[in-house]
């Protein structure tokens, strides 16, 4: 998986070094898988509004209850805790 993406290259780039490591270890004989599935984790403002195309480009992706919760942060430009957070937010649920 590929933390705090924010870029559709990120994903190319990552594939790319895979490749190259994948035909270094062969050409050192050893044995390994020659690609491996690249996931992306959604935890940038620029990952979650691009989430569609960065599905399109990877073969999987990460969001989970801590992610969302960072998300959050970012898009309010906020930390959590400090007053003018909890001026702008909606307490979080249990899902959260």
């Amino acid at each position: 998986m590929i933390p705090l993406v924010t870029r559709l290259d990120e994903v190319d780039r990552t594939r790319e070094m895979v490749a190259e490591e994948a035909e270094r270890l062969k050409q050192l004989g050893v044995e390994a898988a020659s690609t491996v599935p690249i996931g992306v984790m959604v935890e940038t403002p620029a990952a979650a509004v691009m989430a569609d195309r960065l599905a399109e480009v990877s073969d999987f992706l990460s969001v989970g209850a801590t992610t969302s919760r960072s998300t959050r942060w970012w898009w309010i430009a906020a930390t959590p805790g400090s007053p003018t957070a909890s001026r702008r937010t909606i307490p979080p649920c249990c899902a959260c």
